[in-house]
């Protein structure tokens, strides 16, 4: 695996170097400014993101290694920096058109932290680059909903997130004295090459396992308070809380497996296989127990993780793409309806229900219309990039002859539909509770909603719609050198 790489360095991280240049930027302009003045540090937020979107481009199709292995620089990394840096940047655009409080002091740096780490996380080499960068990006997230939080209680580290450390830094030692490196690729070769100590490396993993998996499935878990403070947050960043350290810790989850333990995947298969599957099982539960919009969300992106585990636990097959797929119509969907619902938070007070949205449609069915198609699409609906997506999952799990895997899956697939259904049938079948009103979206939003509603459809009819896109941006990026 080590022929087609070169060390590049620096130049491998730039786009890292960029986020993190900028957050200084942004500090030192006056992020932590109180009287809500937050335009100019959103202005270089979005510079950030655009600059680092830019050097992206300029890298694709260039596979490196840099700081003796540590950052790994590919596709596969670049393919999700793309969609991070895409969420981050419409975050930023609809939280400064939001302004006012919604757009509190120090909320835009902690938005490029997160960034940062998650950016860092899709490249991780080795263990300590992963957990530093999944530390990062979840002391950012949690952070953020600790800046809105309404209740007055005192951020504490959860026990179970303070036991799951421990085990982490068992975990570690344990490679360490099995391997003497925490690096992916010397595992790998140690393993081929026969030098024994397999089942310590594989003890090591394995009690390293729950953080990993704390940060796939709940990302913003390590606090106390974070819970408490996310339904406070603005949709935009409250999405982004979601959804990015996720997928993030997925990408960190299938390189780890399928770059330092390929050999030994008999062994391990078993187990993910069961994390994916009391994962799917048990998010898909929890959101048909909730009745607030972001807490379904929430219990259903514990289901999605579990979706995108059955890709890593099918041994590889379509694995990077496939993974990168769903991740990348999961995240469209999520961001265009959360957009939306930034819109009827503008004119609403706490918490949006469920009973909130019962007869949208009666009165805005434009905006039901789009919001439906956002929710057909997480549900997996045909014609829409949701049902190619989970399609590429499960035709992961059947290529490998995990029938049994695939089945759950499928079944757990038809329970997620309901989830997303069950908010459509609220708004199109039960009576007006509450005077729901939409504010009129502003050019950012409609801007992302727009874009976010095309790519649902084009990813519907034309799977390969993002990479036709990515070739036609990287020309542009060459011939703007």
């Amino acid at each position: 695996m080590h022929a087609p790489f070169s060390n590049l360095d620096i130049k491998l991280i730039f786009p890292q170097l960029v986020v993190a240049l900028f957050i200084l930027i942004a500090v030192g302009s006056g992020a932590w400014d109180k009287r809500g003045k937050s335009f100019g540090n959103a202005f270089v937020a979005l510079i950030a993101t655009t600059l680092a979107f830019f050097f992206v481009l300029r890298q694709w199709d260039i596979s490196a290694v840099a700081f003796n292995e540590a950052i790994i620089g590919d596709n596969y990394s670049r393919g999700f920096d793309f969609i991070f840096l895409a969420m981050a940047g419409a975050v930023i655009m609809l939280m400064a058109e939001q302004g006012g409080a919604g757009a509190r002091a120090g909320s835009f740096v902690f938005i490029l932290i997160a960034l940062l780490g998650m950016m860092l996380a899709a490249s991780a080499g080795n263990l300590y680059v992963s957990v530093v960068s999944l530390e990062m990006t979840g002391v950012a997230a949690s952070a953020l909903a600790g800046i809105y939080r309404t209740s007055k209680i005192r951020a504490r580290v959860n026990p179970f997130y303070q036991a799951s450390v421990l085990l982490l830094i068992v975990g570690v030692v344990a490679v360490l004295h099995a391997v003497g490196t925490t690096d992916f690729f010397r595992i790998q070769n140690h393993i081929a090459l026969g030098r024994g100590h397999h089942r310590e490396i594989l003890l090591g993993f394995l009690l390293m396992a729950p953080w990993f998996l704390i940060k796939a499935g709940l990302p913003i878990a390590g606090f106390r308070s974070a819970p408490s403070g996310f339904t406070a947050l603005p949709a935009p960043i409250a999405w982004f809380v979601l959804a990015g350290p996720r997928a993030a810790a997925v990408a960190v989850i299938f390189r780890t497996l399928y770059v330092a333990l390929p050999a030994v995947y008999p062994d391990w298969f078993g187990f993910l296989a069961a994390v994916a599957v009391a994962l799917m099982t048990a998010g898909n539960i929890a959101a048909l127990l909730q009745t607030g919009v972001k807490k379904i969300f929430a219990a259903a992106g514990v289901a999605q993780a579990g979706f995108a585990l059955v890709v890593v636990a099918s041994g590889g097959v379509y694995g990077n793409v496939s993974i990168l797929f769903y991740i990348y119509v999961y995240i469209l969907a999520g961001s265009g309806f959360f957009a939306m619902l930034a819109l009827l938070e503008k004119n609403h007070e706490g918490e949006i229900t469920l009973s909130d949205l019962a007869g949208l449609e009666r009165k805005h069915y434009v905006f039901s219309a789009l919001a439906a198609l956002f929710l057909l699409s997480l549900a997996g609906a045909p014609f829409t990039a949701g049902f190619n997506g989970l399609l590429r999952v499960y035709m992961s799990a059947v290529k490998a002859k995990q029938g049994g895997l695939a089945a759950v899956m499928a079944a757990n697939a038809v329970v997620s539909a309901f989830v997303f259904l069950r908010i459509i049938f609220v708004m199109y079948l039960y009576r007006p509770r509450t005077e729901a009103k939409p504010a009129i979206p502003g050019f950012s939003t409609a801007v992302i909603i727009a874009l976010s509603a095309a790519c649902v459809l084009a990813l519907g009819f034309y799977p390969d719609f993002i990479r036709h896109a990515l070739a036609f941006f990287k020309n542009c990026a060459i011939y703007f050198d």
